[in-house]
Parts: structure tokens; sequence; C-alpha cells
């Protein structure tokens, strides 16, 4: 059987002072069939790894085969959030240059952090300064920006979900409420009308519920217990919710429901996984399945063709939805 070709590539990005470049190594993972798309994944990996530790080489070959795009990597030393974004803004250069004009953004750990303030950063104006030290280029912002009727480098480029695995809402043992990393968070849940409006405009014959975002969370991950996880989850998604019903669900036709975000569609939690998304050897289901597992839950939301878009989520009922809310007023 074929597999997704990998190929070693340098991501050029600013440097610490004005005027720096950086040059790192990076990757781009192909579909083993060579068939062209214009989404691509940007795929972060955590701090003290590189572009292919952890389930980084696996991720990426999951990805391009069963999305069918390329997926882009780039190898990042320090867990600095400036020098992480100025290395992301370089990987998604790199990315246009390939043709890609819609990103899903997908991060593990710390690399998930990034990934929330990078898609804040580039689908809501008012982030574009939140990192002074790491703003995008105008030349980048301009590709992002909508309301640009003419762009000399290309088309224009959005922003169609964000993936995180193993967010680490908190350092291991430390729950209480000020230790809880929740501002990217915020941030990315703001900006998802935003960005579903964007990519309503680039795709308006197709239903645009939200765009996706999904975390993949260990069942045994020190990072994110599962109480608070739920708790604050719930939290943000019932935030995005009351903006999101102020939209309309389509531009031009009538019958599609209000978009809206349900816990089921976004969370999935894998069984007996850990921060690294490994289970123990004595599990029923091994490790590569179980990733699998959590892999195939990610692909179900995302568009496997140009123009395509996911259709339209039963999501849960009313009365549950309703509960549910309920349940996050009294905690």
């Amino acid at each position: 059987a074929r597999m997704a070709k990998t190929v070693e590539i340098e991501v050029v990005c600013a440097g610490k002072k004005p005027g720096e470049t950086v040059t790192l190594p990076g990757a781009v993972t192909s579909p083993s069939d060579g068939r062209a798309s214009d989404t691509g994944v940007i795929l972060l990996h955590g701090a003290g790894g590189d572009l292919h530790g952890g389930h980084m080489n696996t991720t990426a070959a999951y990805f391009a085969d069963h999305l069918g795009t390329p997926v882009f990597r780039v190898t990042m030393k320090s867990p600095d959030v400036n020098y992480r974004l100025r290395a992301a803004h370089g990987l998604i250069s790199v990315a246009l240059s390939h043709g890609v004009s819609r990103f899903i953004l997908a991060g593990q750990s710390n690399g998930a952090r990034v990934c929330c303030n990078l898609f804040s950063q580039l689908v809501d104006n008012e982030n574009h300064d939140a990192f002074p030290k790491a703003r995008p280029s105008a030349e980048l912002l301009e590709r992002f920006d909508e309301t640009k009727t003419t762009i000399e480098n290309g088309s224009p480029a959005r922003v169609s979900g964000l993936v995180l695995f193993s967010y680490p809402l908190h350092a291991p043992g430390k729950t209480s409420e000020r230790d809880l990393r929740r501002d990217e968070l915020e941030r990315a849940f703001d900006a998802a009308p935003k960005a579903r409006d964007h990519l309503r405009q680039m795709v308006p014959d197709h239903f645009h519920p939200v765009v996706p975002i999904k975390f993949i969370r260990g069942e045994r991950d020190a990072f994110a217990n599962a109480v608070l996880f739920d708790i604050h989850v719930k939290r943000l998604i019932k935030r995005v919710n009351a903006k999101l019903k102020t939209l309309e669900g389509h531009p031009d036709r009538k019958g599609f429901p209000k978009p809206q975000y349900c816990t089921d569609d976004v969370v999935y939690v894998m069984p007996g996984g850990d921060h690294g998304l490994s289970v123990q050897k004595s599990a029923a289901v091994g490790t590569d399945e179980a990733r699998e597992k959590a892999l195939a839950f990610v692909c179900r939301s995302f568009p496997t063709s140009e123009g395509a878009a996911p259709p339209p989520p039963k999501g849960k009922g009313k009365r549950a939805r309703e509960e549910e809310e309920e349940a996050v007023d009294h905690n």
C-alpha cells in the first residue's frame, strides 16, 4: 500500500530583532495518491519535542491521507509563545506558497496553545496586536482579511478549523481557578463566529454550521482534570453559542438551523490516554488504534475536497442542550 510522503523543508521566519530572519527545519507530508488540495494542516508539536516527536509523524500521515491535504510541520526548540508564533507564521507562508488557502490549525499541548493564539490572531482584527513581539506580517494578514478586494500574492486565505490535542488546561496538580490556562481558549472561541462568517463568505454555496473546534483529551492526562476540563469547555461553548445565535444559518437559504457547538461534537476523550496520547501496555486497545479512533473523530468534521464543507451536525436535542446549560450554570 502507498503511504503518505514526507519531505524535509526549510521554514524562514522572523527573528527576535526587527529585520532578522531565522531558518528552522520543517516538513510537509503529502497524500499518498498525490492529489492536490487548497486546504492544508498546520501541525505544531509540544514543548521540548520536535516535528517528529510523539504522535506527530502518524498524525501527519493520517491527516494527509484521510483529509487529502498536505500537512506542514516545523521544529520549535523554545516554548516561548512569541518565538513559536513567529515560527508558525513562517510555516503558514510556506503553505501559502504551496497553493494552500484554507487552513486547519492543529497542535499538541503547548502547540495547541500556540494554535489558539494563531487562530485568534488571523481571524480577529482585535487580536492582531495581542503579541507585539510576534505580530503577523502585513502580507500575511492581508491574505486573511476578507475585506481586501485585491490581493497580489494569491487568493484570500481563511482558517476553517482548530484541533487541540492534549490542551494543557493546568500544570499537574495545580487546579485552582487562578492556575487555569484559559486565556488562549477564550480568545479562540470568541474568534470562532468571525472565522465562520469568513468561511461562509469564501464558500457561500454551502451550509457552514460553525468552524470546527476539536479537543482530543487523554483520559489519564495530568494536565487536564476531567471535571475542570468539562466545566470549562461547556462554559466556553455556552459563551460562543450566545454569539452564534445572533447569526443567520445561511445568507441565502431558509430552513437551516442556527449554528451552535455541542459538547459531544467538540470533545473526544481517548480511553486510557495520557498527556502524550499513549495508553498503558495492558490496555485492551493499543496506542495506535486508540489514536486512530481519535483522529477519525477529528476528520469527520472537516471538508475532504476543495470547496466542500461538512454537513449540518445532528447535535443534541433542545432539552438535552438546556440540561447541559443548566449544569454549567450550577458549577
